[in-house]
């Protein structure tokens, strides 16, 4: 009871303005989906778009929370340049966000993180601390409001926390991206999409739960279903096989999904260890020869609620030049413990927290790892392949 009512008395005192928040699933560089949570009674209007003082107007469409009182306000921003401030305005509401830098001059800063909500302010402290670091883009590892499919509030509470506390130092909003995670799911495996009614509502995902996002010429970063609302066999890994192909090229290439190859914590029945888990093992039969024929250096894992760093796999063995797996899922939950004697762990720990990416141009990768009161408390440096 007390949590619902700290719920609600969050959700009443963010309310007071129209909470908008902007993701980046098509071209970050360039295109931007704006969202604007109102009340299903108000009208649906333009966004106006402001970059350099130049004002247009871009139309939204209304998509419904199933079962709230709540819409998303939606409206796609096309044509906009890299490295750009853009102003959003819907009535009583004014906000700024930045395109991502279409090169990378700089190191491109990315955060990212999953299983965000069991408690608003738990969410708020993680996304506070990583925010203040200055990030570019927030990728997420779902189970973001821990709704299960089911209870719109949450997704509510969710995206009016997201909007208050994801903010950079100067105020602006962060564009983010989240694949799917079992708590968004009724039933959390095996579904489709109409089992997901708010993460497909919430997001601008266009039926599918895979999509693959580029940054420039040198980054992509591709959210894949870990057998949610996809099966991990058949469409998927060809689709997963297509893309890496097509990327071949590029010196980073960042694949983030759900329910994790290596895990940490839940051992299945009848199994002696966590990697026995049957996602797991599809992963691992499906999607990990893929990652490693492509040459990805790093892999974002999630579910779990602790932190893992694993030591360079390749084959499942120890290799300096296989893949770093970052997890497991504790952005703002309680954590869990970790199951002793994982010899692919390089560092494990129960706090919650999420990671900061520097991508510099070449592929080399600098994670530091980051807690929910803003303290550094791990770091690798990925050399490029």
């Amino acid at each position: 009871m007390r949590h619902l009512c700290l719920l609600v008395l969050l959700a009443a005192s963010l309310a007071a303005a129209d909470p908008i928040y902007v993701t980046a699933f098509r071209d970050p560089c360039r295109a931007i989906e704006v969202h604007r949570l109102v009340l299903a009674n108000e009208p649906v209007v333009p966004l106006t778009v402001v970059v350099g003082g130049v004002e247009r107007q871009v139309p939204a469409v209304s998509v419904a929370l199933p079962r709230t009182d709540w819409v998303v306000h939606r409206a796609l921003v096309d044509g906009l340049a890299p490295a750009t401030e853009v102003t959003l305005r819907f009535p009583g509401t004014t906000e700024r966000v930045r395109t991502l830098p279409a090169d990378l001059a700089r190191p491109l800063r990315i955060a990212t993180g999953g299983d965000t909500m069991h408690k608003p302010e738990w969410l708020a402290a993680t996304a506070k601390a990583l925010s203040a670091r200055d990030p570019d883009f927030v990728v997420l590892g779902g189970d973001l409001a821990y709704e299960d499919g089911k209870n719109g509030a949450r997704v509510v509470t969710w995206i009016q926390t997201w909007v208050a506390s994801a903010r950079a130092p100067d105020g602006r909003l962060l564009p983010f991206v989240s694949c799917i995670g079992n708590h968004e799911v009724q039933g959390s495996y095996g579904g489709d999409i109409t089992k997901a009614p708010y993460f497909y509502a919430m997001l601008p995902l266009g039926g599918s739960a895979t999509h693959a996002i580029d940054i420039g010429d040198e980054v992509s970063v591709i959210l894949l279903d870990s057998a949610h609302t996809t099966p991990i066999p058949g469409p998927q890994t060809a689709w997963l096989a297509e893309q890496l192909s097509k990327r071949a090229k590029r010196p980073s290439i960042i694949p983030i999904y759900h329910y994790p190859a290596w895990p940490t914590v839940k051992v299945s029945k009848g199994e002696k260890d966590p990697t026995g888990n049957r996602v797991s093992k599809l992963i691992r039969e499906h999607w990990v020869p893929l990652f490693e024929a492509a040459g990805v250096r790093v892999v974002l894992e999630n579910d779990q609620h602790t932190y893992k760093r694993t030591v360079p796999l390749k084959g499942g063995q120890p290799d300096p030049g296989g893949i770093t797996y970052l997890g497991d899922g504790a952005w703002g939950v309680d954590v869990r413990r970790i199951f002793p004697g994982l010899t692919w762990l390089a560092k494990g720990a129960e706090v919650r927290h999420g990671y900061i990416l520097d991508i510099h141009a070449g592929g080399r990768i600098a994670v530091t790892a980051v807690d929910e009161t803003g303290k550094d408390f791990d770091s690798v440096d990925i050399p490029a392949r």
